[in-house]
């Protein structure tokens, strides 16, 4: 049963830090979390639709719980739908229901929605822990990670979400 819950996971887990350590952990957690998240920006495609319901079964397959950071105030810090919440809100309830289409197995996942978390006291600490142990340096080298290179004009809330983006990265 392990040796079949790490290869589902192997053909998943790009960021495995060491098979040993995986392997650990699932001998003593019959259901760890795994966790992605997704900006809620547009039409899906077939990799954002099929792949990420087939990636997300295999991982619950595994006995992962899964857990989807629906990124909707980073969205709107980026400006998507012309940063009206509601809308970019809507389109990540479109995504749901298209994975839901292609066959995501919803009994094992969790959708956590930012906005939901803003009033989260323990949200705010991690924003606080990232910002104080981050150099300026540091997050601008990041900034490839949403697509942007250090030259482009980047606005303050930018720089917010993609110092969270990279704390989630290093988990």
């Amino acid at each position: 049963m392990l040796e079949k819950r790490l290869s589902l996971i192997r053909e998943v887990g790009e960021e495995i830090i060491t098979e040993e350590d995986l392997r650990a952990l699932l001998e003593k957690k019959a259901h760890p979390v795994a966790y992605d998240g997704f900006e809620p920006s547009g039409n899906v495609h077939i990799a954002q639709g099929l792949l990420r319901a087939a990636n997300v079964n295999k991982m619950v397959a595994a006995g992962c719980k899964f857990k989807l950071w629906v990124a909707d105030w980073h969205a709107w810090a980026n400006n998507k739908y012309c940063g009206n919440l509601e809308n970019i809100q809507l389109a990540g309830k479109y995504m749901i229901e298209v994975w839901k289409s292609c066959g995501m197995e919803m009994g094992g996942v969790e959708f956590v929605w930012a906005n939901d978390a803003m009033g989260d006291r323990n949200y705010w600490a991690t924003v606080m822990k990232v910002a104080t142990n981050s150099t300026v340096k540091r997050i601008v080298r990041c900034s490839q990670i949403m697509g942007r290179s250090e030259s482009d004009s980047l606005r303050a809330e930018q720089e917010r979400s993609r110092q969270r983006y990279f704390h989630d990265r290093q988990r």
